[in-house]
């Protein structure tokens, strides 16, 4: 790890009242929080827990990988739509084809939209943050073997 983590013991009453509400939502303090950011083995067993937690099935969860949710019985037309704008945004968030526009007001109001892009460009932007400063997994997750493969 290139940075060190902002322990419960030496942050500040803020940061402590930010780890609570924290520690509340995600039933532990992630180390994520502790440096605001998160490398991608970091996000992705993250990611495949908490959805897992939340009854997201495994098939669903495989079929993110590799564009199969393209052709996946386990996504809505919404949720591809959304799948598209994430991985556009990722190789060009310049640009964004009309047809895929089309496709997510078919699906979501103009601030639904306006969430989802703002809500995908932070998690890139986090994702890149933590991969940089190289955040560890918490021992809570070690041996949990991802469902998508990490490329490196």
């Amino acid at each position: 790890m290139s940075v060190s983590y902002v322990e419960r013991e030496a942050a500040n009453p803020e940061t402590i009242t930010f780890y609570d509400k924290a520690e509340e939502r995600f039933e532990m303090l992630l180390n994520i929080f502790k440096v605001f950011g998160n490398d991608c083995q970091y996000c992705v067993v993250q990611h495949e827990t908490l959805s897992q937690r939340l009854g997201i099935s495994g098939e669903k969860i495989n079929d993110i990988g590799d564009d199969r949710y393209k052709e996946s019985p386990h996504f809505s037309d919404a949720e591809k739509a959304l799948l598209d704008l994430t991985v556009q945004i990722g190789v060009d968030a310049n640009r964004i084809p009309k047809d895929l526009w089309d496709r997510l007001h078919k699906h979501f109001s103009e601030p639904q939209i306006v969430e989802a892009v703002f809500t995908i460009t932070i998690y890139i932007a986090v994702s890149k943050f933590g991969d940089a400063l190289g955040v560890e997994l918490e021992p809570v997750f070690s041996g949990i073997q991802p469902i998508l493969e990490i490329s490196h």
